[in-house]
């Protein structure tokens, strides 16, 4: 005996899980297998530490299939290569992989996971803000986001109208801020969103924290005056300046607008 391997209980919780871990199979060999995006990577060796044989292997994870190539590499004895299609049913999540089509006289036919390699890093991807007034906040000010302690400010990028889902006339802009994260121990992601008054400060437990997109509203100010009444603020002061208000009838400027965010999650191997 060489080494000594602690089989995992995957009937526990795997959040962020793919198929990244330590494999054994029924040809005897170990196969450390890393999985990044949709592409799987693996070393194959035998028992006696890769002196019988050694592979490498690249594929595309795809529809529950993974498809690529494998050759030998001269640390074994063998030389082979050839094209190698394995089922994943699970996906990122499976605990067996059995083989499917094989051309090069490839010897294992079915694989079992030991236990996950944990890569506790995941990249969160601001990608769009909505406003639901009729023209963007007025100024300069960046977007600026916390998450994790990670402090990115961020520019708001080509304002346009669009259509909300309820129909009514909406502002959108892009924001292109890409944070990657190491997730702490507690599994638990903080985050704090500032823009103009606005501001959203959320948490994403453990059990959320997976790829995929999501929206988060952003609590407004009071009152926000917009590029529309910036423009018109002298026509205001000249009237007002004309006819003198009694005290206490000033109108407020109504309550702001919404401002929803638009982010994904993604591995840190990129979108799943």
């Amino acid at each position: 005996m060489y080494a000594l391997d602690f089989v995992q209980n995957f009937r526990l919780p795997r959040f962020l899980a793919t198929l990244t871990g330590v494999w054994s199979s029924n040809d005897a060999g170990t196969y450390y297998v890393r999985e990044l995006g949709n592409t799987v990577w693996w070393l194959g060796l035998s028992v006696d530490e890769g002196r019988s044989f050694a592979n490498v292997f690249r594929g595309t994870l795809q529809n529950g299939q993974i498809s690529g190539a494998w050759a030998d590499v001269p640390l074994g004895e063998t030389s082979g290569n050839g094209a190698l299609t394995v089922s994943s049913g699970a996906g990122g999540q499976s605990t067996a992989l059995t083989r499917l089509n094989v051309t090069g006289g490839f010897s294992g036919s079915t694989w079992a996971k030991l236990y996950d390699v944990a890569e506790n890093r995941v990249v969160v991807v601001f990608e769009k803000a909505v406003f639901s007034g009729l023209s963007w906040p007025s100024g300069a000010e960046p977007f600026e986001f916390v998450v994790n302690g990670q402090r990115v400010e961020a520019q708001a990028a080509n304002p346009r109208s669009v259509r909300a889902p309820c129909g009514q006339q909406a502002m959108q802009a892009d924001l292109a801020a890409r944070i990657p994260i190491s997730v702490s121990a507690s599994g638990e992601l903080p985050i704090t969103v500032r823009f103009a008054g606005y501001r959203a400060t959320w948490t994403i437990s453990e059990s959320n924290l997976k790829p995929g997109n999501y929206t988060q509203s952003m609590k407004p100010p009071r009152a926000l005056p917009t590029m529309a009444s910036e423009q018109n603020r002298s026509e205001v002061m000249d009237r007002d300046a004309a006819v003198a208000r009694p005290s206490g009838t000033e109108s407020p400027l109504g309550p702001s607008p919404t401002m929803t965010l638009h982010y994904r999650i993604e591995t840190s191997g990129g979108p799943q």
